[in-house]
């Protein structure tokens, strides 16, 4: 189940018991003016967390990531292009989900590098097709390990072949 936070509850203490009573809570944080040390705490007690790229430096992103790890939680980024591959690559060691797409980051071996990233520490790249790569580059990434949703019209014989390349 997916929760905004509500902003009449400022003080983390609160966050943090109500995360500690309900199990499997993901937290979407975007709207929210938290601190790094407040998020940290907050996922430390047991809630996965969203997060945009832009809100966060790469080291603050990867402290609360590795917050999330800790408790066996989930950081999952929204990329905005605000953050470059080597960025996302810190992040994505931290087994956090990123959610890109073409509209914001094309380059099939920066994707890649991300996916590896992201796999090889129980994360995940989740990446929307929106038809700009071609099936071969979209096959590239699914075999990095990302996961590859198709959102435009593709032929099938493209959608089965881009499918069947994923680990």
């Amino acid at each position: 189940m997916i929760y905004g936070m509500d902003s009449s509850i400022y003080n983390k203490y609160d966050w943090c018991d109500i995360v500690k009573r309900s199990t499997g809570q993901i937290l979407d944080c975007r709207n929210d003016n938290k601190n790094k040390y407040d998020l940290c705490d907050i996922a430390r007690s047991g809630a996965s967390l969203v997060l945009n790229d832009y809100q966060f430096n790469k080291y603050d992103l990867s402290d609360i990531g590795g917050a999330c790890e800790e408790s066996n939680n989930v950081l999952h980024l929204i990329d905005n292009g605000d953050k470059n591959k080597y960025d996302l690559c810190d992040i994505g060691k931290t087994g956090a989900y990123i959610y890109s797409s073409d509209e914001v980051r094309y380059n099939k071996y920066d994707l890649s590098d991300i996916a590896r990233s992201c796999c090889d520490n129980n994360g995940l790249l989740i990446f929307q097709d929106f038809g700009q790569l071609n099936k071969y580059d979209l096959s590239d990434i699914g075999r990095a390990g990302g996961r590859i949703e198709i959102k435009c019209e593709r032929n099938k014989y493209d959608t089965s072949d881009i499918l069947g390349s994923m680990r």
